[in-house]
């Protein structure tokens, strides 16, 4: 991989940056859509460092985009289950588990926060890690560290990708945003 990469959107420029950035801090739902694995959640402002999920306030460490319409970018890697409480600053959501897929190396877990929102997480394919994980039907908390809580502008993106959700054959659910 290159130490810089350009990401462009109808052959306009949108973001160039280190892969790094470009994954940790993208500039807009299109760039957080396009890198990596994320579930893109509305959220509403809460504060200057903090947005609002349903009921839960999520802080983050970063500075908020401008505009009203903002999404949380949720990675899978990032999600962590919380058990002990072992994350003392961390967000939490709590969730029911709807499926579990086996992919080698780690495991795909697939949950619904209180209001039906899907979410998903990965966990390491080792057997700790399976022993902390709870079967489909279960409830479970999910941490979320601030530095991880990626919040991002939904302009650019007039079909954002919600994340991918379980089936018998996995898929992409796309939903147009209300404009």
């Amino acid at each position: 991989m290159s130490d810089r990469v350009a990401v462009l959107k109808d052959g306009r420029l949108v973001q160039i940056d280190t892969p790094e950035r470009l994954y940790d801090r993208p500039c807009d739902a299109f760039v957080a859509s396009f890198i990596g694995e994320a579930t893109m959640l509305d959220v509403t402002r809460a504060g200057d460092d903090a947005v609002r999920l349903g009921d839960t306030v999520l802080r983050t460490a970063h500075p908020l985009p401008r505009g009203e319409k903002l999404l949380l970018a949720v990675q899978t890697e990032k999600l962590v289950i919380d058990g002990e409480n072992r994350h003392a600053n961390a967000n939490r959501l709590s969730c029911r588990v709807t499926e579990v897929l086996y992919q080698g190396e780690s495991l795909r877990v697939f949950a619904a926060l209180a209001d039906g929102t899907a979410i998903s997480l990965r966990q390491p394919g080792s057997h700790d890690a399976r022993q902390r994980i709870p079967a489909p039907g279960a409830s479970m908390t999910v941490a979320l560290d601030p530095q991880d809580t990626i919040v991002v502008s939904a302009r650019f993106l007039s079909t954002p990708v919600h994340g991918w959700f379980p089936s018998s054959r996995i898929k992409c659910k796309l939903q147009r945003m209300k404009q």
